[in-house]
């Protein structure tokens, strides 16, 4: 029996869409990549790339996009 990662709902002959690969997605994996080494505080962050200021905190503190090597 092979195990899942956990959270993951990737199935055999299903692919992820994890990530960039949403339909929902409003950030890319470059934009995440940037705002983990950016300093800007993350209300401004969040101002320009048009999300929430918690989205922001959330994958600085590998939350959210964790998948993303930096």
């Amino acid at each position: 029996m092979t195990r899942r990662k956990r959270g993951s709902l990737a199935l055999r002959g299903w692919e992820s869409t994890a990530g960039e690969k949403s339909r929902q997605a409003k950030m890319t994996d470059m934009r995440v990549r940037v705002v983990i080494r950016d300093s800007l505080p993350s209300a401004k962050v969040a101002e320009v790339l048009k999300v929430s200021k918690s989205t922001i905190n959330d994958v600085r503190a590998g939350r959210r996009w964790g998948h993303v090597e930096v």
